[in-house]
């Protein structure tokens, strides 16, 4: 696709098609099993307050 959303005259075929799909593949499953990669992390961890505060 070009930047303005026309198809291209071009194709990937072969061995390069199939190395670029499974390059693909292998991403798309690393990224389902690792879901929390390039998220923001705690500096600090939260814990609920176990005693009730009474005032």
């Amino acid at each position: 696709m070009t930047p303005d959303d026309r198809a291209k005259d071009s194709a990937l075929t072969g061995k390069t098609a199939a190395r670029l799909k499974e390059i693909i593949c292998k991403a798309a499953a690393w990224s389902i099993s690792h879901p929390t990669l390039m998220l923001p992390v705690r500096r600090r961890r939260t814990v609920r307050a176990e005693t009730p505060v009474t005032v």
